[in-house]
């Protein structure tokens, strides 16, 4: 989606000539080259900013301000690096338009990927494995979890909360052996404090 804003924007420039009148010549391979060094950049910081983190769901007004500021410090290079000096890259509007593009274009593919993701979950697809300490009855945010498959969890066990926090961690390692865990839910917020330290633990 990067390189791909980057020479929408390229041709875009040309599209916008009668507005901003072209001064300088700039050939695609030319411009290519400086894409292709400051796109890996970009993708570090999105990737610095969690954003290729598939674990859990996340609000998309979050990823989407990560996405700006990733986009938009990446690019802060590129002006640093070329904004005053013409000879070097001719064209600013190229730049601007490449960021613009680049959040809309990132930000777009991050909700298909999320509709694919959210597709694949209510499949059954990708879920991570989650296991609830609770009390004897059913918690609300269990009972959620179990209904809706497209937050991406499947709960393949529930332990019910013993009085002995050695139990609750030999349950827990079983578990673990066998079958592997993603994530802990603690759903009782009145567990004693020696055995959330034995949980955290």
């Amino acid at each position: 989606m990067v390189l791909l804003s980057g020479v929408a924007a390229f041709y875009l420039r040309f599209e916008l000539s009668e507005l901003r009148p072209i001064i300088y010549e700039l050939s695609l391979a030319a411009f290519l080259k400086i894409l292709f060094l400051i796109s890996p950049v970009i993708i570090f910081l999105l990737a610095a900013s969690g954003l290729y983190n598939l674990k859990g769901p996340r609000r998309f007004s979050s990823e989407l301000w990560k996405i700006f500021l990733a986009v938009s410090s990446g690019l802060l290079a590129a002006v640093i690096l070329f904004f005053f000096n013409q000879a070097v890259f001719p064209s600013r509007l190229i730049i601007l338009l490449t960021w613009a593009l680049a959040i809309v274009l990132v930000s777009l593919g991050r909700i298909i990927l999320r509709a694919v993701q959210i597709n694949l979950h209510k499949r059954g697809i990708g879920l991570h494995r989650l296991v609830t300490v609770e009390k004897t009855s059913p918690t609300a945010i269990v009972s959620e979890i179990e209904k809706r498959p497209e937050l991406g969890y499947k709960i393949i066990e529930k332990i019910r909360i013993d009085p002995q926090p050695g139990d609750l961690i030999s349950k827990l390692e079983k578990i673990r052996a066998a079958s592997g865990i993603d994530e802990l839910l603690v759903a009782d917020p009145k567990i004693s404090a020696e055995t959330n330290e034995r949980l955290l633990s």
